[in-house]
């Protein structure tokens, strides 16, 4: 079993790299640098991030574990996007064509849901000020993980696919929860998991894209 952390940090100073390099858990890690930056990193068990607050997300590793990271400022929330790309058929029409994600997802705001079945649900949790903080497979295998600014989901098979994810990102929130709102950009970081290391894709080197803030 490989857990994957992830984490904004607001800056890199000498002794953030200090502590991870003599953190033992860590089999590897990589930071992204920007306003903010993102660290990303695999153990094989948890791990104490002193003074760093990630999210993480244990998955039993494929062969070439595909995951994308998606990041903004703090006051970005991903949960509508998310939403989009797992749950809402037409705009992603795997959900209905790809059986190995056709059952659906479970999503958790602290209150659990099954999508397809829950939409409704998730939706008005959403609206009450209600966030996403994971999406896993139906068996219960993790798919994706939020946080303030962030999301990261593993993508390629019996997962959302990557295109999906990036496609989501900059369309506009329904009416319903507050319309246009403010927009921001969001950095799209490709990596891959594999035999214990990370390494960064730079399909999207200086990618970006539009996203609404609510």
């Amino acid at each position: 079993m490989t857990r994957i952390w992830a984490a904004l940090l607001p800056i890199i100073d000498d002794d953030v790299r200090a502590r991870l390099k003599d953190a033992k858990a860590l089999k590897d890690h990589l930071i992204i640098e920007g306003s903010p930056n993102l660290l990303i990193a695999i153990t094989e068990k948890e791990a104490d991030f002193t003074g760093i607050e990630p999210v993480s997300m244990k998955v039993t590793e494929r062969s070439h574990e595909e995951l994308v990271a998606v990041f903004s400022g703090p006051d970005a929330d991903f949960s509508h996007a998310a939403i989009r790309a797992y749950a809402d058929p037409f705009f992603n029409e795997d959900l209905v064509l790809d059986r190995l994600i056709g059952d659906g997802f479970i999503m958790d705001t602290g209150e659990v849901f099954d999508s397809p079945a829950d939409n409704l649900r998730i939706l008005r949790a959403l609206d009450s000020g209600e966030s996403l903080k994971s999406v896993s497979r139906m068996g219960g295998e993790p798919s994706a993980m939020l946080a303030d600014g962030l999301l990261v989901a593993r993508v390629g098979e019996k997962h959302v696919d990557i295109d999906r994810i990036i496609g989501s990102l900059g369309l506009e929130p329904p009416a319903w929860a507050g319309g246009q709102g403010k927009k921001a950009k969001a950095r799209i970081v490709p990596f891959t998991v594999n035999g214990g290391k990370l390494s960064y894709d730079n399909t999207f080197e200086n990618g970006e894209r539009e996203v609404h803030l609510l």
